[in-house]
């Protein structure tokens, strides 16, 4: 039958869901939906934005503005931090101007968690074939650990029957996150039903200022980006991959959104004690970087972090190797797919690509903006937050 795998944050305690078998998604649009979870996105400067172009309408005051919600901007405040739903929020905040200043730090968390914000967590892609005892050294903290046998002896014993014949259960970290984490949906993106449940119900003003809120999470204003291992200081640039794949940037996206630094990440976070697929001798399931924590961030964020002394390696012809060797296990000795008549998925062979492009921006400049995405504990969640503070 194969093997199968799914994709969990260790420290959010939810999935992606089932994504079948890994030739089947490693080149499909999954590592896209991944990439796009890994991109801090400070919200408050677009809501700030919204403030100052909603105007107060001439011959109200603000009384009349606010009725019976006429009070300080810190009840106000305690008022937004009960709601836990971000519609529910956007629609009160957007009433008017000073309910939009109170309600705006509650709008920025709630929709953080809403869309499903991964930077700075440990995050793996598990095959179900991974064994308890052969997990990553140090990837799970001893709760952790300790929850996860105590499934491991519950489901055993709840399978067990009176004949003492082996029971068939299935108490691996695979099935432990399929039953107990979240598994997360896309509920934010235009093309779900529940965003056009609820636009429908707004004025083309706020519908814009809607959009621009969801569409902010997975952007970057650069498309030179790396992404980045918190865990062990190691960066991959979307430049080096773009060297491999001959395909243009859109954003922190190749065209296309097929193949990005999603791709790079799965080929180095999957972990299973049972291969289905090797290349050259090496098995893609025991990932350097499984369970490791990751964020996507501008090279000038990386190289504002080594300028202020930290020691970041740039893994870009490490991880971009190991590509080309996938591509040349899949697709034969020139690593190529067949071109159809577009062109969309026509690559370059790895061996004209020297590693030297990799680094060939080392140098750049730092602009003031992006000096403070990367202070912080690579420990925490949101790491390289733009600007903020985690």
């Amino acid at each position: 039958m194969g093997q199968y795998w799914q994709v969990i944050n260790l420290d959010k305690r939810q999935t992606l869901g089932f994504w079948g078998k890994l030739a089947e998604f490693i080149w499909a649009s999954e590592p896209h939906t991944l990439a796009w979870r890994l991109i801090p996105v400070d919200f408050s400067p677009i809501i700030a934005s919204s403030i100052a172009r909603r105007k107060t309408p001439s011959g109200l005051t603000i009384a009349q503005l606010l009725g019976s919600l006429h009070l300080p901007t810190e009840i106000l405040a305690m008022i937004f931090s009960e709601i836990d739903s971000f519609q529910d929020a956007f629609s009160l905040a957007y009433a008017n101007t000073h309910l939009l200043a109170a309600g705006q730090g509650t709008l920025c968390a709630l929709l953080r968690v809403k869309a499903a914000h991964w930077a700075g967590d440990r995050i793996v892609c598990i095959g179900d074939y991974a064994e308890n005892e052969d997990l990553p050294e140090g990837m799970l903290t001893a709760a952790e650990t300790q929850e996860l046998l105590t499934f491991e002896a519950k489901e055993e014993y709840s399978s067990a029957d009176e004949d003492d014949t082996p029971p068939d259960c299935h108490t691996d970290l695979y099935h432990f996150a399929d039953d107990n984490y979240q598994h997360c949906g896309q509920s934010l993106r235009r093309y779900s039903i529940d965003y056009f449940e609820f636009v429908r119900k707004l004025l083309p003003s706020e519908r814009k200022c809607y959009d621009d809120l969801v569409d902010a999470n997975g952007k970057l204003l650069s498309d030179d980006v790396a992404l980045c291992n918190l865990s062990r200081r190691e960066y991959v640039r979307l430049k080096a991959l773009k060297s491999v794949y001959g395909l243009p940037i859109d954003g922190p996206w190749l065209t296309g959104d097929r193949d990005d630094l999603g791709t790079v990440l799965l080929t180095r976070i999957c972990w299973s004690s049972d291969a289905s697929w090797d290349y050259n001798g090496r098995y893609l399931e025991k990932g350097l970087w499984a369970g490791d924590r990751f964020e996507i961030a501008t090279v000038d964020a990386v190289n504002a972090r080594i300028e202020r002394g930290e020691a970041w390696m740039d893994a870009s012809a490490d991880a971009l190797g190991d590509i080309r060797a996938i591509l040349k296990d899949v697709y034969g000795p020139k690593g190529e797919p067949e071109t159809d008549s577009e062109g969309d998925d026509t690559y370059l062979e790895g061996d004209e690509t020297s590693s030297e492009e990799t680094d060939s921006d080392a140098d750049m400049e730092i602009s003031e903006e992006d000096e403070g995405l990367l202070e912080g504990d690579e420990e925490t969640t949101g790491d390289l937050e733009t600007g903020n503070e985690a």
